[in-house]
């Protein structure tokens, strides 16, 4: 008769029942293992974080979103704000145009 370790048992006995059926012919079959829902059961809650996982940081999970959205709205804002001092510096040029030809017409 063929034994299932207790590690490997517990590790699909998760809320689950486990149906073991063993071959007893003259080699040794395999283990055939199924699992079975039950509707009435709830499967046990483990704790948010065990010992062997990574609890990522507030950063770790955001930083990308949060460094990213700073990029692109600075590189916006700059942008734009390029774009509008080249239209004011041309608007500035065209108005000191036409005070300058205004001032010399009435001195001529």
């Amino acid at each position: 008769m063929f034994r299932v370790s207790r590690l490997f048992k517990a590790k699909l006995d998760l809320g689950s029942s486990i149906n073991t059926s063993f071959s007893l012919g003259a080699e040794p079959g395999p283990i055939m293992l199924t699992l079975r829902r039950s509707s009435t059961t709830t499967p046990p809650t483990s704790p948010p974080f065990s010992s062997n996982q990574k609890r990522l940081t507030f950063w770790q999970t955001f930083g990308t979103p949060i460094t990213n959205f700073f990029l692109w709205s600075s590189s916006t804002y700059v942008a734009l704000h390029f774009l509008w001092y080249k239209l004011d510096y041309k608007e500035y040029v065209e108005q000191k145009e036409s005070e300058l030809l205004r001032l010399e017409q009435e001195t001529s």
